[in-house]
């Protein structure tokens, strides 16, 4: 018996939030980074092989949570999509599937008090971000990069 698999349309709601915490769980990644030289933002971001499905998921998480899908070429000349989305709207996808995460729960919690905890950007006289740096900005972001190697 043969059965024919449908494909859903770009922007429809067929992913629930355990679907998506399990695809983050394994594709995934978490972290502090930094913009420019003393400043930190939360990033999160999906990266796979560019297919149909790939893009379909990868837009509805655009879609759902803001950021942006871009088209990477590799090294080696595969074709890679990337889904990335940064500070608030970040934390609000982690805390959207947190309840679902195994492998990055702890990176997710760390992440969320991160976002909630940070200053809020304050703008000197000439409209400018005063950027102030933080002791623990830069340990939040060893943090996570120390959870990605377990």
């Amino acid at each position: 018996m043969t059965t024919t698999r449908t494909q859903p349309e770009p922007g429809s709601t067929l992913l629930s939030d355990a679907y998506i915490a399990g695809f983050f769980d394994g594709e995934g990644c978490i972290g502090i980074y930094t913009a420019g030289t003393v400043w930190y933002q939360l990033r999160v971001q999906l990266t796979q092989n560019k297919t149909p499905c790939s893009l379909m998921i990868l837009e509805q998480l655009q879609t759902r949570f803001g950021g942006a899908v871009s088209r990477q070429i590799t090294a080696t000349e595969r074709n890679k999509l990337n889904w990335q989305v940064n500070n608030d709207p970040a934390a609000a996808f982690l805390r959207t599937i947190l309840s679902f995460l195994v492998l990055k729960a702890e990176q997710a919690r760390i992440g969320i008090e991160w976002q909630e905890t940070r200053p809020k950007t304050v703008r000197g006289p000439r409209g400018w971000p005063v950027r102030i740096p933080r002791a623990e900005d830069a340990e939040a972001a060893a943090l996570l990069k120390k959870l990605k190697r377990c």
